[in-house]
């Protein structure tokens, strides 16, 4: 038999056809389980990423928001200094 020649055995030519189909449909939904598992694992890393960055943003603003009230503070603060300070400055001329 020549390179150009096919030998089909007709006795378990079927068996062989549904043994290639089995193996194909396997392969065919292992791929199609894998594709999506890689996708749920991707979603979850992003989701995980996502969760991350909202965490470090609360961060961020919890703290400009306890810095901006120490300076309402300090302003505040530094307003009764000056206004006490024209006080004196007005007593003293006056």
């Amino acid at each position: 038999m020549s390179a150009n020649e096919i030998f089909i055995d007709p006795t378990s030519y079927d068996s062989e056809v549904d043994a290639f189909k089995g193996t194909t449909e396997k392969i065919a939904s292992s791929n199609e389980f894998d594709v999506a598992a890689v996708k749920r694992q991707t979603l979850l890393d992003a989701m995980d990423t996502l969760e991350e960055v909202i965490e470090t943003y609360k961060s961020c603003v919890d703290d400009y928001v306890e810095l901006s009230t120490k300076d309402v503070a300090e302003l505040k603060r530094l307003k009764e200094m000056w206004v006490q300070a024209d006080e004196m400055i007005a007593n003293d001329i006056g």
